[in-house]
Parts: structure tokens; sequence; C-alpha cells
């Protein structure tokens, strides 16, 4: 029952992904401009309410993996863009959230590299399932 119950979590968590990577518009890196110097701006949020993926002021993140992690944190979460991020300046560390988010990205990232396969094994849903708090024990009732 309980091997039954991690397929069918993991299927419901893909197809929640795979639902938000569809219908959330995104605009590319790419057409954001380049830099990320003194004079650079971080791009705010679309004026539809969708967040607009800023590449500058990246600490853990690459330009190149910084919008899919966006939206799996998101999921994760269960949370907005403006949990961790300002409104109007993305690139901003001013809210705590945004600091223990690093954190946990270095850290995710540090137990995926220890299996040395390449393959990623954990990830903020692993532990979060749609909570600002981390799942540590059995949800009631189950």
């Amino acid at each position: 029952m309980r091997k039954l119950w991690n397929v069918f979590s993991t299927l419901t968590a893909l197809a929640i992904l795979a639902t938000v990577m569809l219908t959330v518009p995104r605009t590319p890196l790419n057409a954001q401009g380049k830099g990320g110097g003194a004079k650079a701006k971080a791009t705010p949020f679309s004026a539809g309410g969708a967040g607009v993926v800023s590449a500058y002021n990246l600490k853990v993140l690459t330009a190149d993996n910084v919008e899919l992690t966006m939206q799996n944190i998101t999921l994760a979460l269960g949370v907005g863009c403006i949990h961790c991020h300002e409104l109007n300046d993305l690139s901003l560390d001013t809210k705590p959230p945004k600091a223990k988010a690093l954190k946990m990205l270095e850290m995710v990232r540090d137990i995926n590299a220890k299996f040395g396969d390449g393959a990623t094994h954990v990830t903020c849903w692993t532990c979060h399932r749609a909570s600002t708090k981390p799942q540590v024990a059995k949800p009631a009732g189950q």
C-alpha cells in the first residue's frame, strides 16, 4: 500500500508541475537583456500577474536553470514569487525567506552531488510537499 501511495504522490506531483509549466506564461531570459553589473536592473513582475524571472544577482543558480527551478520552488512550497522576492526588484536579497532558500538550494545540490551519478534524488518537494515548513512526520490520518 505504501509503495502504491509513493507512486501516486509522485505522479500527482509531476502532473501538477506539468500543468504549471504549461499554463504559466514565461519570458525567456534572453529577452530580458544581458548583463548583471551595477547598471543592470532586475525585471519586475509582468502586468498579468505572472512572475518574470530575472537572471541578475544569481548566487546559487545559473541563468540556464533559474526559471525552471523557481517554478519548482513555488510548487514545492505552495507560495508565490513574492514570498521570497521583492515585488519591484527580484534580485534584491532583503527578505529572510530568500536567504533561507539560497541555503536550502545549496543543501539540495550537495545532497544530490553525494550520490555521484548526476541524477536528481532530492528536491524541495521531497520535504516540503506544498508547505513552507518541511514535512518531517507522516500526515495525521495516514
